[in-house]
């Protein structure tokens, strides 16, 4: 319950600091928070920054750079994905996803996982998902993604 008073005081510290809600926050209610908010010591803040994954502009042009030619895009609509295709690579194709966040590419995992799919029978790169019809073509695939 202490952590959750903290959180809830460091949130209207934040809300009183910003001058959200239309009212001019005096500095002595900002002071006041703020050494209820710092009276314990807290936990450094990770400065590591993890990478955010970004959906190519073009997956067609993307693909081709990996050497999966011909990509025709699909107008059929497929729950949690922003734009799908096929284009070939080494003569087998290939079906390309592409996702707008994280959450859509988790969310259409479980989905995928939950039908029978095997996450290992695909190649991810960022927030694009290559399937192959031949398992065969997985490890190129990897190594076309330099990954």
């Amino acid at each position: 319950m202490n952590k959750a008073l903290r959180f809830a005081g460091a949130i209207v510290a934040l809300i009183i600091a910003s001058g959200c809600g239309g009212s001019a926050a005096s500095t002595d209610s900002v002071d006041r928070v703020d050494s209820v908010v710092t009276t314990e010591s807290l936990a450094p803040v990770a400065t590591d920054i993890t990478p955010v994954a970004v959906m190519p502009v073009d997956l067609g042009a993307y693909v081709n750079t990996v050497g999966c030619i011909s990509y025709e895009e699909k107008a059929t609509p497929i729950q949690y994905v922003s734009e799908w295709g096929y284009c070939k690579f080494e003569d087998v194709t290939v079906q390309v996803y592409t996702f707008a966040s994280q959450l859509d590419f988790d969310s259409f995992i479980d989905l995928l996982l939950a039908s029978g799919g095997k996450e290992e029978d695909t190649v991810t790169k960022g927030l694009v998902l290559f399937a192959p019809d031949s398992a065969t073509k997985i490890e190129p695939l990897r190594q076309a993604l330099e990954m």
